[in-house]
């Protein structure tokens, strides 16, 4: 059941992950086709000014040029929110996976203290040969297999998560140098 709500969790985790960065990506491409607005505008302009001598034309032209650079603005402004709520989203991410890792880290280290405490290396053969009947012994020497595995699988765990928490501050620090730079350009 927890494997199945965990699934459900990073899957809609990446879900919104994805949306979260296609709008990005379309407020970055509407930047850059009203940065090419604004680019034919200004040559137009002086293809104007050379030509004519007409105010009026040169007036249109401006006027297009700052609706052109307000629509910018608005664009920058919008890109900027994004970034931050997907600093905030990281931000929110890491803390989970943080409290998951240490979570996992505190159970596999009580596994590995009551391991020691009860001299449990030295005892392994004990264990087995204590058994009441070939079955039992047999089922503890299972036991005792299981009981390793699980040890391994918990700490390439709890290594896999410490993996996955600086890929996501990666990615923070990413979203927040795309932010710095989206408020530079404004």
């Amino acid at each position: 059941m927890k494997r199945v709500v965990t699934i459900l969790l990073f899957t809609v985790i990446g879900l919104h992950a994805v949306a979260q960065t296609a709008e990005i990506e379309a407020l970055q491409k509407q930047r850059q086709a009203l940065q090419e607005d604004i680019s034919n505008t200004n040559r137009l302009y002086l293809d104007v000014k050379k030509h004519t001598t007409t105010i009026l034309d040169r007036i249109k032209l401006i006027n297009k040029q700052i609706a052109s650079r307000k629509e910018l603005i608005n664009v920058q402004r919008r890109e900027i929110e994004v970034l931050r709520k997907e600093e905030r989203r990281l931000e929110g991410e890491i803390e989970r996976l943080n409290r998951e890792l240490k979570q996992k880290q505190d159970n596999y280290a009580n596994a590995i203290q009551g391991m020691l405490n009860q001299k449990y290396s030295q005892n392994k053969l004990l264990f087995i040969l204590s058994g009441q009947s070939i079955g039992e012994s047999l089922r503890r020497m299972q036991y005792l297999r299981e009981y390793s595995k699980w040890q391994k699988e918990q700490a390439a765990e709890i290594k896999r998560q410490n993996e996955e928490i600086t890929k996501k501050r990666e990615a923070l620090i990413q979203a927040k140098l795309d932010k710095e730079k989206a408020l530079a350009s404004l």
